[in-house]
């Protein structure tokens, strides 16, 4: 990556990253090399040294932020917190950035916090505050006193989700924090709590019950004694959410937070109450704003709208981008006013105070899906000004009476918001495109991504030489990029090419053609391209005008919906459904045949023209007979009062399995935002999905209530084995399922437990088809859910296990695991695979999109018949000798862009040592002429040693020390020190230590004839 991306990366000219003493430096095609950064989060154990993960992007797509903290004495200085990208920070008014949160426990970052009487003192709050079905959790506070150089853990490891934090505006020493707790269960640490000094202790001073959180702090800019704070009862669970209860509530203290009020003051809502959002006005601190999500469940049964005391606003302009729409909340509020709806001073909206609280107005229904955003922020200078969060975000400065959408936005999905104290016009939004800019009070605005924090779910390549990768992000589509260019500039970000809308999701490439290929979005909106006609086809499985039970279409506004169906059997009365995350597959067999996974599984063999259906493969449970919070989840979603005369508002088709149901009315109990992130019918839908590479139809399908069915006839029968594993709940999610590529009735399944609050590995092996399970989730920490499993095709006991707080390995299948990361940041990590050629680890991190491991091929021969030897040579892989690519070189001036890394240049050379012996000495010959090329005298060390060749000859000279020296990286250049670029040919390898000669093999070096490959 360029300097100004996370990690500030100065490899991306060629580079070659030391992950230990005995890789070598290949030199900078275009300027003199930089040293090295230090290499992070290296590995323990000397197996697996020498190995380096690289970032390929994409980044032009941004990534979720959760908060954006500025030095306001010095507004050039600015960090923002990613929803699980961690931190970075800029001291140039964003030129540029570096990432500082890379080696700490959690990357998903709730808040942070500048101590306005010493900038170097912040905190960094861990575990976002969203309350999303794909939320983060976090292992506590965080303090530095540094500017963001080191960092020290200061208490609420087990909190999970922490909401925001205040420090006092003169004393360091004092700062107060909400607490969230748990997003899928109860707990006591919750509320908000106090310290005296500095972070060392912390007390609670607030706190309501086991389910209710504290998530907004507000502190009064006049008076520092007077603080305010949100509470918001509020519970997930796999299959549902309740965004609402009697304990939530808006608290005040006026003794600085030791005791606290709650308030209920005239104006406010009198129903129960969901999430708030709170600010004071800096210019007339007895200007209040807060934003209630709220419920009419306390007014007279059947009243409609009464009269309100403000005009009715016209609705503000939804902000969108192609294909960005998503699947309605269920139970949410929607834009404020609802269209023609009539002002409802006791529904969720905005409401205002002019005296410090006392007494309330009700000043507009703007309240975008309030348990997603609920920001709030008025102008410091302007007390009529107002900017809101939200799908679209939207402006007020009639005191927010009336709203107008900021349509020039880069992205939707908001929840952070800053308004520059010294200069109202400076406005910056976090949302889920990462950060927007602007300088005219929202007329304009600027975009910088400048980071490659993508949130990526899952990824796929093909075998074009170099390869393509493709992936999904959230709320940011689907893209396909290069893993490397043929120059030595690297990965621009617009070498990323949008495939796909929605929130992106699973991908699959034609390994025949991959021109071919399928991306999707949210719930299964599955689209077929064609890069060479040009087509574009959904694809999504149909059964035609009826659409079956629980409706055909959907899918955030992608798939076929009613019409001409494509279901060849069609099963009456069937529901049709599909999961937030759906697998799609092809077959290792036969690239035509296609499976897509729903509440069944889909089965295509004409590429997704037309679809065979199995039966349901979920447990079918009735979601209505369940609940949360102690609230019966039949009780319908919180309504609104229609105007006088009008019809009551329709059902939302709900179906077995637990969909919407109807709004409840005015004098109706009710659950507040009421399922919000699934849609009708998505518990009991397929989330994994394997075909044994060894013998056809023997499927494997896995499903977020937890089945694991498999099929030994190709989908015909099933039979569920997921109950056979032991020590579990049977309902937890399957995150991951891999047939083995050694033998047809072997699998390996991987359990999510965190949506039942369960942070704990689970990894099992089956060798008989699920008659019976065994762990494999060995030595792997106590926390951080494994997202998926997949075994090594080379070597039968290597496997890889990304998870919540990092990516693990295992050369024993299973019985250890070891955290693999390095030069990779925390993060989540969702899925790996191997490329079947280069033999690369290719990573989809859900915190730092892409990330490709080079040259795995030692790795894969670490069997326990070379490790029993004292000495040996390892396979190398043949390397190519890559032209250079003028077509994709550019100037861009400046410092203010992204680069992403190319592979390195050559083949990495790798032999193991059960000790060390001395030095090694490298020989590599060219064949042809039976000539010594290039040699080499390195250390060596116990364990693996690699050493990477950068096709160059032995110099003649030194290399110079500064100056633009030739060439080096992927795609060409020169070699430094009078050396010569080696030709395609077969050479020799030989290694000796201490004299000893260790073995010796060929590889090749092969012509680029792919220049013009499509």
């Amino acid at each position: 990556m360029r300097q100004s991306s996370v990690r500030s990366l100065v490899y991306a000219l060629g580079l070659v990253a030391l992950a230990s003493p005995l890789i070598s430096k290949v030199v900078a095609q275009q300027a003199p090399p930089a040293p090295p950064a230090a290499l992070i989060n290296t590995p323990d154990d000397p197996l697996l040294r020498g190995f380096r993960w690289r970032s390929i992007g994409p980044v032009g797509q941004g990534g979720r932020i959760d908060d954006i903290a500025v030095d306001e004495k010095n507004p050039s200085t600015y960090y923002i917190g990613f929803a699980v990208g961690g931190v970075v920070k800029t001291t140039n008014n964003g030129t540029t950035f570096t990432s500082i949160f890379d080696t700490y426990g959690s990357a998903s970052i709730a808040d942070i916090a500048i101590a306005p009487s010493n900038p170097d003192i912040l905190y960094v709050a861990t575990g976002e505050a969203n309350n999303r079905q794909t939320t983060s959790y976090g292992d506590g506070l965080y303090k530095s006193t540094d500017g963001g150089k080191t960092f020290t853990n200061v208490g609420f490891k087990d909190a999970q989700t922490l909401g925001r934090v205040i420090i006092h505006p003169r004393d360091p020493n004092i700062a107060w924090i909400a607490v969230g707790g748990y997003l899928y269960g109860s707990n006591a640490e919750r509320g908000v709590f106090m310290t005296t000094d500095g972070g060392k202790t912390w007390n609670k001073t607030l706190y309501v019950d086991e389910y209710t959180s504290a998530t907004e702090l507000a502190i009064n800019p006049a008076n520092p004694l007077n603080l305010w704070a949100a509470m918001y009862q509020r519970e997930r669970t796999a299959w549902g959410f309740n965004g609402g209860g009697p304990g939530s509530g808006i608290y005040q203290s006026v003794d600085g937070g030791k005791k606290w009020m709650k308030v209920t003051a005239p104006g406010l809502p009198k129903g129960t109450l969901g999430r708030v959002g709170l600010d004071f006005c800096k210019a007339q601190p007895n200007v209040i704003y807060a934003q209630i999500e709220a419920a009419l469940d306390k007014e007279p049964a059947g009243a409609a709208a009464p009269a309100a005391a403000v005009t009715p606003a016209p609705p503000a302009t939804p902000v969108g981008r192609a294909g960005a729409a998503g699947a309605p909340a269920a139970g949410g509020q929607g834009r404020g006013g609802r269209g023609n709806q009539v002002p409802n001073p006791q529904y969720s909206g905005v409401f205002k105070s002019i005296d410090k609280g006392r007494t309330w107005t009700f000043q507009s229904n703007e309240n975008q899906r309030p348990m997603y955003f609920s920001q709030i922020r008025v102008d410091p200078n302007n007390c009529d000004t107002v900017y809101l969060g939200g799908v679209g975000p939207t402006k007020s400065i009639d005191g927010g009476t009336t709203w107008t959408g900021l349509n020039n936005m880069g992205h939707v999905d908001n929840h952070a918001i800053w308004i520059d104290p010294l200069n109202s016009k400076h406005v910056m939004y976090g949302n889920d495109g990462s950060l927007d800019i602007t300088w005219d009070g929202g007329e304009k605005w600027e975009s910088p991504r400048l980071w490659s924090a993508g949130l990526a779910y899952h990824a796929s390549a093909d075998n074009r030489h170099p390869y393509r990768v493709c992936t999904g992000l959230q709320d940011n589509g689907s893209w396909c990029g290069p893993s490397s260019v043929r120059n030595g500039s690297g990965i621009r970000m617009w070498m990323w090419q949008s495939v796909g809308g929605g929130d992106g999701f699973q991908s699959q490439i034609d390994r025949e053609n991959p021109d071919i290929f399928y991306t999707e979005s949210q719930n299964a909106g599955i689209q077929r391209y064609n890069y060479d006609t040009g087509e574009v086809r959904s694809i999504r499985p149909s059964a035609g005008l009826s659409g079956g039970r629980g409706g055909a279409a959907g899918g955030g506004g992608f798939g076929a919906g009613p019409g001409r169906g494509n279901i060849l059997n069609p099963i009456p009365d069937a529901v049709i459904a599909f999961n937030w995350n759906s697998p799609i597959r092809l077959s290792p067999f036969n690239t035509m045949i296609v499976y897509l996974g729903g509440r069944s599984l889909y089965i295509s063999r004409d590429r997704g023209d037309t679809w065979t259906t199995t039966k349901e493969l979920g447990k079918g449970i009735d979601l209505n007979a369940r609940s949360i919070m102690n609230v019966k989840y039949d009780t319908p979603a919180c309504g609104y009062a229609p105007p006088a005369g009008a019809p009551a508002p329709p059902e939302v088709a709900g179906g077995r399995g637990g969909g919407r149901g109807r709004s409840a009315g005015p004098g109706e109990p009710c659950i507040l935002s009421k399922n919000d992130g699934y849609v009708a019918n998505e518990f009991g839908t397929m989330t994994e999905m394997a075909e044994s590479p060894v013998l056809p139809g023997i499927l494997w399908a896995g499903t977020d209530d937890g089945n694991i069915q498999v099929s030994r006839d190709g989908g015909v029968n099933w039979e569920e084995v997921g109950k056979n594993i032991p020590g579990v709940n049977h309902e937890y999610y399957v995150s991951g399922l891999e047939a083995s590529w050694y033998d047809a009735g072997t699998a390996y399944a991987a359990l999510d437990g965190h949506r039942n609050n369960d942070l704990k590995p689970y990894v099992f092996k089956t060798t008989d088809y699920g008659k019976t399970w065994t762990s494999m989730s060995g030595d792997l920490p106590v926390l951080g859910n494994v997202n998926s499993i997949r075994q090594d095709p080379v070597n039968k006991n290597l496997f890889y296990a990304p998870t919540e707080l990092g990516f693990f390995i295992s050369l024993n299948e299973g019985k250890n695991w070891h955290k693999f990361m390095p030069n990779l940041p925390t993060g989540r990590t969702d899925e790996v695979l191997v490329h079947p050629r280069e033999h690369d680890l290719i990573l989809a991190t859900h915190s730092r999109a892409v990330w490709i491991m080079d040259d795995i091929t030692a790795l894969e021969q670490m069997t326990d018949e070379q490790l029993a030897k004292d000495a040996a040579l390892l396979p190398t892989r043949d390397a190519v000798a890559w032209k250079t690519d003028r077509r994709v070189g550019t100037e861009i001036p400046g410092d203010k862009w992204w680069q992403g890394e190319n592979a390195p240049r050559g083949t990495a050379i790798a032999f193991y040592l059960k000790a060390a012996g001395g030095d090694a000495k490298i020989t590599i010959t060219d064949t042809a002429t039976d000539k010594e090329y290039r040699t080499q005298t390195t250390p060596s060390m116990a364990g693996l040693n690699r050493w990477q060749w950068d096709l160059c000859s032995t110099p003649i000279a030194a290399p110079p020390t500064g100056g633009r020296g030739g060439g080096g990286g992927f795609g060409g250049g020169g070699c430094q020190g009078g050396g010569r670029l080696a030709q395609p040919g077969v050479y020799r390898i030989s290694v000796s230590v201490g004299g000893k000669e260790i073995g010796t093999q060929t590889f090749r070096v092969l012509e680029d004839i792919w220049l013009s490959e499509k």
